[in-house]
């Protein structure tokens, strides 16, 4: 998912409707130039399974935001992505 983000501050929530453990969430900045900035990598973790995790991004204005989910296992990752404007 890309978002291009017209606002100083990103609100990013997941969730991980199945809580599977060991799916990663990764989320970028990309600016004009093409630079690229790694804002967050999280794990949703076997040992703490958590059914979502809010993210909070300052200083993203102009800014193309990404989100990729990297999932290992062989069952589907369901998931829901919200992301809300400051």
């Amino acid at each position: 998912m890309t978002y291009l983000v017209g606002k100083e501050t990103l609100q990013v929530t997941v969730v991980n409707n199945k809580q599977l453990p060991n799916a990663e969430v990764i989320i970028c900045a990309h600016d004009k130039t093409g630079e690229t900035e790694n804002l967050e990598n999280f794990i949703f973790s076997s040992e703490s399974p958590e059914t979502g995790k809010l993210f909070e991004f300052t200083e993203v204005k102009g800014r193309i935001v990404s989100i990729a989910i990297k999932n290992p296992s062989e069952a589907k990752f369901e998931y829901q992505i919200n992301a809300l404007q400051i």
